[in-house]
């Protein structure tokens, strides 16, 4: 056979670009294999038998017809894998002659190295198909389940198919939501729900983040002027973590209406206001308690 011009190959190393350093390889190894098929073809007088082999890629018995193909020593065929194998120790079954052994550098291909979408060109040796020029046996495609839960080795790289796959998985893992729960309020003495009509007074926790679901409140009717209530508590765990937290309520009265006081959550827990300074109010009905105040809980 004439000399044959081929690419040399350099071992890639590991690191950021490594897929990209397998993907050239590939094609330079692919190109070589090209160039020796050809060769080999010019020599004979005969073309290399093709064929893809569509076999799931969990099955090692793998089955690919050539049309017009016998089994001798020294056979070519190329076959295009459909699927990455995933199975240990492949066998090859070329159109019914029986299944032979794959292999590659003195060994049994392991799982991964036949790839999906690459053309494979193999020569039977009167024992198993030998593996002609060069496939990478150091690294092979991670699965999105080693992706997912961190237990893929330094020989795994990560497919460009899959990447998305698995930062999606990753998220979800680390972030599988928050716990919302609801409970309702204590009311102080003298306080209670003003009729069924309206929501009793509840507060919301979502994570951390607590929200004060306010509503009508029956109350006493009358309080001195520039002083702090309790009108409910918070559950426990519902408490702000470092400083009161500030909003408005209303007072309404049969006298001037709706009167604004300054509302607060107390780190205590307390829920407090504050009526305006310089007058006491007489003739309250009910409490309007706030609603969406929010604040961060302790715990």
């Amino acid at each position: 056979m004439a000399d044959v011009a081929l690419t040399p190959l350099a071992a890639p190393t590991y690191g950021p670009d490594t897929f990209t350093q397998l993907e050239a390889l590939a094609s330079e190894a692919y190109a070589n294999d090209q160039a020796l098929a050809a060769a080999l073809s010019a020599e004979s007088g005969s073309g290399v038998c093709y064929g893809v082999c569509s076999t799931p890629a969990d099955t090692s018995a793998k089955v690919v017809t050539v049309s017009g193909f016998i089994l001798t020593t020294g056979v070519i065929v190329i076959v295009d894998f459909a699927t990455t194998n995933t199975a240990a120790s492949p066998t090859l079954n070329v159109s019914g002659t029986g299944a032979k052994p794959v292999w590659y550098n003195n060994a049994a291909v392991s799982a991964g190295h036949l790839m999906a979408n690459r053309a494979i060109q193999m020569v039977f040796n009167g024992t198993q198909w030998e593996i002609i020029g060069w496939i990478d046996t150091t690294y092979s495609a991670m699965s999105v389940a080693e992706g997912t839960t961190g237990t893929a080795t330094a020989s795994r790289v990560v497919r460009a198919d899959y990447l998305a796959q698995i930062i999606d998985a990753r998220i979800a893992s680390s972030n599988p939501g928050l716990a919302q729960t609801t409970s309702a309020c204590t009311y102080a003495s003298g306080y209670s729900s003003y009729s069924a009509s309206y929501k009793a007074l509840e507060v919301v926790k979502t994570g951390l983040l607590c929200v004060l679901n306010g509503g009508i409140i029956s109350c006493p009717s009358s309080f001195s002027a520039g002083t702090y209530y309790t009108y409910a508590t918070l559950p426990s765990g519902f408490a702000p973590e470092s400083a009161h937290r500030a909003g408005t309520l209303g007072l309404y009265t049969s006298t001037t209406g709706i009167v604004i006081c300054q509302a607060r959550v107390n780190t205590s827990g307390a829920l407090e206001f504050a009526t305006p300074i310089g007058e006491g109010l007489t003739g309250v009905s009910y409490l309007i308690a706030p609603s969406g105040l929010a604040w961060r809980a302790a715990a």
